[in-house]
């Protein structure tokens, strides 16, 4: 009886601590990096890049 409930103790503790190890929450950030290609604004507008990245490609065409 005794022999059960040790293997059953066991048992529950390595499923427990699995399930804790699956749902503990992570420390990963969720930030994305986007890098824009300024290359793309030949003719001084492209839709998939928002104005302020174009504003920025301006100023470091103008500084070239």
């Amino acid at each position: 009886m005794a022999k059960d409930f040790f293997w059953t103790a066991i048992t529950f503790s390595i499923l427990l601590g699995l399930l804790a190890l699956v749902f503990w929450p992570s420390s990963k950030s969720n930030v994305v990096i986007v890098k824009y290609d300024c290359s793309r604004l030949i003719g001084g507008w492209h839709p998939d890049i928002p104005l302020k990245v174009q504003e920025e490609c301006r100023k470091r065409e103008l500084t070239k």
